[in-house]
């Protein structure tokens, strides 16, 4: 897969932290009672939730795979952006 340069990732990222809703992540995970384990068994604040994303959008763009998730989290690099998701369910079945 091609990589968007270190440049237009920075730009993109900066972006996405800009606008992501990361109250309304914060929000549901309060309803959830969704802890962390990394957040000694606690629901993250938004400052963890940032620093979180951050990291794996970084880890994304730096790794072998473009694709890293955790804890809600699904963060993914393109050829041509980046995508980051907060996921509370999800059901899938293939043949």
């Amino acid at each position: 897969m091609k990589k968007l340069s270190q440049e237009v990732f920075e730009k993109q990222l900066e972006d996405l932290m800009d606008e992501f809703d990361f109250e309304s992540v914060h929000k549901a995970m309060i309803a959830l009672e969704w802890v962390w384990y990394s957040t000694e068994d606690s629901i993250p604040t938004i400052s963890e939730l940032r620093k979180s994303a951050r990291r794996l959008l970084r880890d994304a763009y730096n790794g072998s795979s473009n694709f890293r998730a955790t804890g809600g989290f699904e963060a993914q690099v393109f050829e041509d952006g980046i995508s980051l998701k907060f996921v509370v369910s999800e059901w899938g079945e293939w043949n």
